[in-house]
């Protein structure tokens, strides 16, 4: 090994003599201008915490996938521009961004197939200048800066890299350069005025927005910028020539250091395995000591450099990549244990793809077993040591049954394998495998089954050499199937009035489009048919856009086919047609007939109109006297609201005074209900059921003692049906009933004990009853939808009411005192109405049965 020369030399001993790597890093973390700002800082045992704390985190900094073998070959090279002057790699080596410096725009290799996509452009009317990669542990973002000063951002989704609408604008001009550090985005952008240094800007992905706290925005103390790279505690940012700019990122303070060597022409720094800086350029490499932000020459022309253009240390901090424009090769270089700095002797070299063509590598990036490198003529290279595979899948587009050959080839000898499916480090289920030669092409065939699904299915090839290298590809074979058939039964096609409703559960295919439905007056049979289908011949004008629905997967469609000819059979199906144009085999022909429908006031001869010998008017004012009744007393408000909530009104059961109720003053009652209720007129059954109707009761009125209460109130009943047919047959069209009652009546109580627990109850009074029945009416079709009317009638009731306050008698005397609620009782009732008896038509009458709250004030 050839000597050191001393300025080298003195490199070495002073790292060597240094507290440790972790020490050193954490002086750097913590210049002196940053302690002389934090006394605290200044005691030996705050500075030892945190030489620990910032070791640990600068130890922790892997901003790429470990480079599992050192690249002995440019194996791959695709032409993407004019430059690709910036890479950025995800954490998985699955994509990495590629900014196009001529056109502006972002592109990404996915390293899984091998493929260069263009993504949605990001910027608009506008170039992107910038980009860095920010991910979680649910997210993976590009954020990129444009020319007009703002920063935007993709992100991928479902494997497509997606353009958000949003934006952040910046207070200056174009961005230069940007990168990710610690969760955060630092963004490095000009002036406005174009005139002085660059300015420093801390965006929160979180949050969305700059972050003005510290430091930010920051300016920094050289003009110019060429590259910059980040960890979680620093942004360093080449400026050109030998200045170099070193950030805080807890801070934005930057600090500034001119080395005075000509042969550094600074283009890329590199990030170490440590969380130290090399800076490379011209015919020089450099390290930043971040314990005294010095600049160390490392490598220069003495060690046969020429032309430097970018580097790279691996992550596993064994080498150390040189790419040489110069000299157009790849020179490998010793990464030093103790030092952390690469050694001066060249280990090896491998050429580029063309060595006459002075090339500059304008940035290397580590993607798992290789390297991708962007280059000043705007072509990305694939460097590694792992055997090389094209693979190419025939034919791109298959169907169930159908045999795909996939053909691949090696640059390396070794043992192959054929996958289907899986994505990125899941390499899906082993088809095929053997050994190959290199430059042999092979061949292997799968047949599409039911594990293939429809759309874009993976073939992957692996070949492994004798090294234990793993090189791929991957081919894509689209499988488009047609549609499944449609499933109908008898129950699929409703009836109605001059109508058919048409259901069933869509289809689950992707790439469904359409449905179509063939509905004729004559029989036919799905094999009458290898394609389409009858067309309609009714005399109806049946609307073509009927017979044509929109489909999504797996989602139920309902489709009316209407205006149609009562009493006339008619038969349908359904046939599904696929984004591709392909059609699925015709579903079961089914038939039905539309058949005129009634609702209840119909079928019972109900003419509607308001009946009897009370008026709505006359009702109105008898409730209206009721209510008034309930407010008369002070209070009387509180009490209705006292009994809906309960006891649970007063609060804390603390003492009080116990509170002797006079029920021979008590005033009022109002009570709320709720329970079943059961209609006797066969009409209103057949229609909306027997069971499952509910109605609501609110009642309330004047009090006398503790034996006699009048009431007057009002209910509320809603029920859903279906449309019969003179013969009783449900049909699809839909009717709904609602009623109003209105009662008035009186209640004894047989409450003749002190505080007694549980009063029997018996009632009576009149009922007068609004109603209306609606139903559905197509258009198609026509005709009314609706009618009313009121019937009058009475009603008798038995029940019990529970007194609660015997279970809280403290409660209930603070109760009284605060709303003048003298009893709250747990009510029950049943009721038998005889509403519409001497009426034609409807008959309301019935059963109900309720429970409820009731207070007495």
């Amino acid at each position: 090994m050839r000597a050191l020369r001393p300025d080298k030399l003195s490199v070495r001993l002073r790292l060597a003599a240094a507290l440790g790597r972790a020490r050193t890093l954490a002086r750097g973390l913590h210049p002196p201008s940053l302690m002389s700002r934090h006394p605290t800082l200044r005691s030996p045992r705050s500075r030892a915490v945190l030489v620990g704390a910032l070791a640990t985190s600068a130890a922790l900094a892997q901003p790429r996938p470990a480079l599992a073998t050192v690249p002995e070959k440019v194996s791959w090279t695709s032409a993407v521009g004019t430059s690709v002057p910036d890479l950025q790699a995800s954490s998985d080596g699955r994509w990495v961004a590629l900014l196009e410096e001529g056109s502006g725009e972002v592109r990404f290799l996915d390293t899984w197939s091998w493929s260069v996509e263009q993504a949605n452009a990001p910027c608009v009317d506008a170039k992107v200048t910038a980009q860095a990669l920010w991910e979680d542990d649910t997210e993976l973002r590009l954020y990129v800066g444009c020319s007009d000063s703002t920063v935007r951002w993709l992100s991928l989704v479902a494997g497509d890299w997606t353009s958000s609408d949003e934006s952040v604008e910046l207070d200056g001009g174009e961005v230069l350069g940007m990168a990710e550090s610690n969760g955060a985005v630092i963004i490095v952008a000009a002036q406005a005025d174009e005139g002085g240094n660059p300015m420093v800007h801390h965006l929160d992905p979180t949050d969305g927005g700059l972050d003005e706290t510290g430091g930010y925005p920051e300016t920094l103390g050289y003009n110019g910028f060429v590259d910059l790279a980040a960890t979680d505690a620093y942004v360093v940012v080449a400026h050109g020539g030998d200045n170099v700019s070193k950030i805080d990122v807890a801070t934005g303070s930057p600090t500034v250091n001119a080395m005075g060597q000509s042969s550094l022409d600074a283009v890329d720094v590199i990030l170490t395995d440590s969380g130290t800086f090399l800076i490379s350029g011209g015919q020089a490499v450099v390290d930043l000591e971040l314990s005294t932000n010095d600049l160390a020459l490392a490598i220069d022309s003495g060690d046969g450099i020429e032309d430097v253009g970018a580097g790279i240390v691996t992550d596993d901090g064994d080498s150390f990549l040189l790419a040489d424009g110069g000299r157009g090769e790849f020179l490998l270089f010793t990464m030093g244990a103790s030092s952390g700095l690469p050694g001066d002797e060249e280990q090896d070299s491998f050429a580029f793809p063309d060595a006459s063509s002075g090339a500059l590598v304008r940035e290397l990036v580590s993607v798992g077993e290789h390297l991708v490198a962007g280059t000043e003529s705007g072509e990305v290279w694939v460097l590694g040591a792992a055997p090389w595979v094209e693979a190419s899948v025939s034919p791109g587009t298959a169907t169930s049954g159908e045999v795909v050959t996939v053909s691949f080839t090696s640059d390396e000898d070794g043992d192959w394998e054929v996958r289907f499916g899986g994505e990125g480090n899941d390499d899906g289920e082993l088809v095929d495998s053997g050994e190959l030669v290199a430059g042999a092409e092979l061949t292997a065939e799968l047949t599409v089954d039911a594990d293939w699904v429809e759309g874009d299915n993976a073939v992957r090839v692996v070949v492994t050499d004798s090294d234990g290298n793993e090189g791929h590809d991957v081919g894509f074979v689209e499988v488009d199937n047609p549609p499944g058939a449609v499933s109908l039964s008898d129950a699929s096609l409703g009836f109605g009035n001059s109508q058919l409703t048409l259901t069933f559960e869509g289809l689950e295919d992707a790439d469904l489009d359409y449905y179509t439905i063939y509905i004729t007056t004559s029989p036919f049979e799905p094999d009458d048919y290898e394609t389409g289908g009858p067309a309609f011949d009714g005399d109806e004008d049946l609307d073509e856009d009927d017979l044509t629905v929109d489909g999504e997967p797996g989602a139920t469609v309902i489709q009316t086919l209407s205006p149609l000819t009562n009493g006339v059979v008619y038969y349908v199906a359904v046939r599904a047609t696929d984004a591709g144009g392909q059609e699925g085999p015709m579903s079961d022909v089914v038939s039905a007939s539309p058949q005129e429908t009634f609702g209840a006031a119909a079928r019972a001869g109900e003419q509607g109109g308001m009946c009897g010998t009370v008026a709505p008017a006359s009702v109105g004012l008898v409730i209206l006297a009721g209510l008034a009744a309930l407010g008369r007393r002070r209070g009387g408000a509180a009490a209705v609201l006292a009994g809906g909530l309960g006891l649970g009104l007063v609060g804390t059961a603390e003492a009080a005074e116990d509170v002797i109720v006079d029920k021979t003053k008590t005033r009022g009652s109002v009570s709320l209900r709720a329970g079943p209720i059961a209609l006797e007129d066969s009409t209103l059954t057949d229609v909306f059921g027997e069971t499952g109707n509910e109605v609501i009761w609110l009642e309330g009125g004047p009090a006398f003692g503790s034996v006699l209460e009048l009431h007057v109130g009002m209910g509320w009943l809603q029920e859903m049906g279906w449309l019969l047919t003179e013969d009783g047959a449900q049909s699809d069209e839909h009717d709904m009933l609602t009623c109003l009652p209105f009662t008035a009546g009186a209640t004894l109580r047989l409450d003749v004990l002190e505080e007694q627990i549980l009063v029997p109850v018996v009632s009576a009074g009149g009922d007068y009853w609004l109603w209306r029945e609606n139903w559905y009416v197509n258009p198609d079709v026509g005709g009314s939808d609706r009618i009313g009317g009121a019937k009058y009638g009475w009603h008798w009731a038995v029940g019990g009411q529970l007194l609660l306050d015997s279970f809280e008698p403290r409660r209930a005397s603070k109760l009284q005192a605060r709303t003048g609620i003298d009893d709250s009782y747990l009510v029950f009732e049943y009721r038998d109405q005889t509403v519409g008896d001497w009426q034609s038509g409807l008959n309301l009458g019935g059963t109900s049965w309720s429970l409820g709250l009731k207070v007495r004030y």
